[in-house]
């Protein structure tokens, strides 16, 4: 597990080359970066590929020799399209996963493929000594019908009562209901209870809000789930209402038997859907499930020890990211341990626990661990990039520049990393160093689905800085083209309008981003302030009123981001 992401080394053409597992995939997917370093010639097709963020023109490419552990393959094709590309060169979809059976166990860190062979119609849920809950699998396509965009793992589960159909997707690293789908549940975005969740992207151009929605009842086959939070946002995609994503994939052990047109699962304990957003304080705590017989009550003991639990360093390490994607930091502390016991040479399990321990509060052995780590392998950015993002929140800028920029020195052309130490200089306020890294990182991007976030962040903190307006102007304005419906996009736009005191326009933004977003008290105490450069007083007055309203301490965080402070000696204009 890299985050909440199922990866796999595999071979194409001799060289190893990291994959994400994705059973929501029809087809598998090579980015064109990745494509090109690796001597494929691809083709064009005539078509598209639909996910999160909107559609992709496809090409097509071969490759003579693809190995999965021992497994060797001939001549296998993937679809060559945008949106994966860096450290992880692509996807595996159910061209390859659909062959056989699969099981996957990402609460240890396996997917498992199989051949079934005189299994008849038995439980397939080995694990659990066939007791495993069982569904009816729903895709349309099997392994020799080619590229049908109908082959997705699917079954039916209910929403508050309706049906929906759900997509079992580990490539999806949360789960999310589509609005349709939510809308016929009696949940929308103003549903009370209901709070913003941020943007999210998969293939495609666009980054979609989302927002985390209150609901009763959650059913797939036995196991039912009172109360809970769901992930809600529009998908774009026209075959499914919801994506089981890899929070639930963590949450369960699941085997799809292709070859008899069924699904067995198991419930592993914890968190079904998880929230990631710093606003589930108040949201609904129930996320277990109250299942009926054959899975396991929410206040069941755990279940008994499993027969494929790891033997050796590698699976320790496996499992233990697993336990880190669950956020079980202690127990992946004890799974790095003793893989480093196993092998005390590896850097990867001191890297691993460092930054377990870090996650876990304990920083000096966290920072012992990394330090320990960089000794044995002195270009890990993985360990890079945990100490130095230690070292800038605990403001030690002088270390965390040394480890952050080696990080991103580091970095593949057109990886993540940088895009994440950008993201670290901006919490940390530090804007030049963000819009630096920010610059690296859109260069040898320009079409990936994380695009228009790193374009609007760049132009809020060039608008922060009050510099370049024309070009942190022009960032905005190329983000709304790729996300024209977004709040927080249309919110900075609006700075850079009164940095350069186009009251009105300014206004105008401020106004489209509360149409879409009504509560939001910087926003209103921003367009209070425009207001009032504009020399409505009593307009901005009230604005600045409902703002404070909203929360007493929206004065502090403007000024964090320029306006002057609101009373009675301002002058009124930011």
């Amino acid at each position: 597990m890299v985050g909440s992401q199922p990866t796999v080394t595999a071979g194409v053409n001799g060289h190893d080359t990291r994959f994400l597992i994705d059973s929501g995939a029809f087809y598998s997917v090579i980015g064109p970066v990745s494509a090109q370093r690796l001597g494929l010639k691809p083709s064009a097709l005539n078509g598209q590929m639909k996910g999160i963020g909107g559609t992709t023109d496809l090409k097509m490419a071969t490759v003579k020799q693809f190995s999965l552990t021992k497994l060797p393959l001939k001549d296998i094709q993937f679809l060559v399209a945008p949106g994966v590309d860096g450290d992880i060169a692509g996807v595996i979809g159910e061209n390859i996963l659909g062959v056989g059976d699969v099981e996957y166990d990402l609460a240890n860190g396996v997917v498992r493929l199989f051949k079934p062979q005189d299994c008849a119609n038995a439980n397939l849920g080995y694990w659990a000594d066939g007791t495993a809950a069982e569904l009816i699998l729903e895709h349309t396509a099997r392994p020799d019908q080619g590229r049908d965009i109908n082959r997705h793992v699917q079954a039916r589960a209910e929403v508050n009562g309706q049906k929906v159909t759900v997509t079992f997707d580990t490539g999806a690293g949360r789960s999310m209901l589509n609005l349709a789908a939510a809308a016929r549940a009696g949940v929308t975005p103003q549903t009370p209870g209901t709070v913003d969740a941020g943007l999210s992207s998969g293939f495609g151009p666009r980054a979609v809000n989302t927002w985390l929605a209150p609901f009763s009842t959650f059913v797939l086959g036995s196991e039912r789930i009172r109360n809970t939070t769901l992930r809600i946002g529009a998908l774009g995609i026209d075959n499914t209402d919801m994506l089981l994503g890899a929070d639930f994939f963590l949450s369960h052990r699941v085997y799809v038997a292709n070859s008899q047109g069924r699904i067995y699962l198991t419930y592993n304990g914890g968190p079904v859907f998880r929230y990631d957003s710093a606003n589930v304080a108040a949201l609904a705590p129930a996320q277990t499930p109250l299942p009926s017989a054959p899975a396991p009550q929410a206040d069941a003991d755990p279940p008994p020890a499993d027969i494929n639990a790891p033997t050796d360093a590698a699976g320790f390490l496996r499992r233990g990211s697993a336990f880190v994607a669950r956020r079980d930091y202690g127990r992946a502390i004890e799974d790095f341990t003793r893989a480093i016991a196993l092998d005390p040479a590896n850097a990867e399990g001191y890297m691993r626990r460092g930054a377990a321990r870090l996650a876990h509060r304990q920083p000096a052995l966290g920072i012992a661990d990394l330090d320990e780590a960089l000794k044995l392998k002195p270009d890990d950015k993985d360990a890079l990039l945990a100490r130095g993002s230690f070292f800038l929140a605990a403001k030690d800028l002088p270390r965390a520049r040394a480890d952050l920029d080696a990080a991103a020195r580091l970095d593949a052309p057109a990886g993540q990393v940088r895009l994440e130490i950008a993201a670290f200089f901006e919490h940390a306020g530090l804007w030049q160093d963000a819009i630096r890294n920010y610059d690296g990182w859109i260069a040898a991007n320009p079409k990936a689905p994380l695009l228009p976030g790193a374009l609007n962040s760049r132009c809020w903190a060039r608008a922060v800085l009050k510099t370049d307006l024309d070009k942190a102007l022009g960032d905005c304005n190329a983000a709304l083209k790729l996300a024209p419906r977004t709040a927080a996009f249309l919110d900075s736009r609006a700075l850079v309008r009164v940095d350069r005191e186009e009251w009105d326009l300014a206004i105008a933004d401020y106004d489209a981003a509360l149409k879409l977003k009504p509560q939001v008290a910087i926003t209103l105490y921003a367009r209070g302030l425009a207001k009032e450069g504009k020399g409505r007083k009593a307009d901005g007055d009230a604005d600045i009123a409902a703002a404070l309203a909203l929360d007493a301490k929206v004065a502090d965080e403007a000024r964090r981001f320029g306006f002057a402070a609101h009373g009675p000696a301002a002058s009124g204009t930011p």
